[in-house]
């Protein structure tokens, strides 16, 4: 029985030094700065082409509004 032991345990140690650690992927700070930063201008621009198209169609109402609020006071304007 010890024999049996002693075999599994020297495979172990066999197999032990066999195995090496792996390098730990060192994170590089400036790469990832670098890309955050992009991903950051690119979600600016595309917020912002989106609130000029929003803010193009505010506009479009706005100027309808006040087209027909002048129709509506030349209309009262000749009344007097």
């Amino acid at each position: 029985m010890p024999g049996i032991f002693r075999r599994r345990r020297q495979a172990n140690r066999r197999i032990m030094s066999k195995r090496r650690a792996q390098p730990v992927q060192e994170i590089n700070v400036k790469k990832l700065l670098n890309y955050l930063s992009v991903l950051l201008v690119l979600s600016v621009f595309t917020f912002s082409i989106t609130a000029c198209n929003t803010v193009h169609g505010v506009g479009k109402d706005m100027q309808k509004a006040g087209e027909e609020v002048q129709e509506e006071a030349d209309e009262h304007k000749h009344d007097d």
